[in-house]
């Protein structure tokens, strides 16, 4: 069984004092702020994927819509690609 009086962060101003019920609360204080900081950075570094598909209702029947594509094929030869 771990001494909690020996992880008591929050020690009185005599440093010889330290309590069991001190170290249970330092001890929850730093799992509440390591899974904090945890579940923070999960949160900031997953990438927020939107799907979906706008239709423009300005456009007059019969005109054209301009449209660019970016298509890569990485061991497609170029002599087989062609447009």
């Amino acid at each position: 069984m771990v001494n909690f009086k020996n992880i008591d962060y929050f020690r009185k101003t005599d440093e010889k004092i330290n309590t069991r019920i001190g170290g249970i609360v330092s001890l929850l204080s730093l799992i509440t702020i390591v899974t904090l900081i945890y579940t923070q950075l999960v949160v900031f570094l997953t990438p927020i994927v939107k799907k979906g598909l706008f239709v423009e209702t300005g456009v007059d029947v019969g005109s054209f819509v301009d449209m660019e594509m970016s298509i890569v094929f990485p061991r497609a030869p170029c002599e087989i690609l062609d447009m």
